[in-house]
């Protein structure tokens, strides 16, 4: 083989060589822009107990020039947009990325608590979603209190839970009263406490209530 001949087979190799690498390159998602850094945030609000979406809730886009939330002991958030969620819980933001501030999301909706918890956006994530955010649905409770044993007027019993500003507290032989409605964690087992005086005697009580959600459960202490 001549030397040009030599050259030009080389050249051809490294040229393929080249093209393949840069394939190769085109195809890694690390090496590629996220959709985070184009300025696209593509996120979903669901139900934490249901992993339902959860439609029409309130989505704040954030920065934060310290790179953490006011919560996490960083500096204050600012609000950068806002949208409305669909019919499934997804929602889209598209802003002006810099890379000097920390970007987050927050949601609200009705008949869910809202704590404003700020969720970090993903910065790799790449036509998928970058951001989920999970909302507790609110539940009711309405507890009926009876005395159904009672030894004197000196019967006494308090609930560990404030209602109307204190803690609800009753005396006497007679107690046959209902307290509606406590707002509670949805779909979720909560622990109900109440404390008992009877001839002299404290006692505590609890059990774990499950309460629907958008709905009001009934509970029934007789002491």
């Amino acid at each position: 083989m001549g030397k040009f001949e030599y050259k030009f087979k080389l050249m051809k190799e490294l040229s393929v060589y080249f093209i393949i690498l840069l394939f190769i390159s085109s195809c890694r998602p690390d090496l590629q822009s996220s959709d985070f850094q184009k300025g696209i945030v593509n996120g979903i609000v669901l139900d934490k107990t249901t992993n339902t979406g959860i439609p029409n809730a309130i989505v704040y886009l954030l920065g934060n020039e310290g790179g953490g939330t006011w919560g996490g002991g960083g500096t204050a958030s600012f609000e950068i947009d806002q949208t409305v969620s669909d019919a499934n819980g997804n929602f889209t933001f598209q802003f002006d990325y810099d890379d000097s501030y920390g970007y987050y999301c927050s949601a609200v909706a009705e008949q869910y608590f809202n704590y404003y918890e700020e969720v970090p956006v993903d910065n790799n994530a790449i036509d998928i979603n970058n951001v989920g955010l999970l909302l507790n649905p609110i539940g009711y409770l309405s507890i009926h209190i009876i005395n159904d044993t009672p030894y004197d007027e000196n019967d006494e019993i308090t609930l560990s839970f404030t209602y109307n500003g204190s803690y609800p507290e009753f005396a006497g032989v007679d107690v046959d009263t209902i307290l509606c409605c406590f707002q509670t964690l949805g779909n979720e087992n909560n622990r109900i406490v109440w404390y008992v005086e009877k001839n002299g005697i404290d006692t505590s009580f609890y059990e774990y209530v499950n309460t629907q959600s958008f709905d009001t459960t009934y509970f029934e202490i007789l002491y």
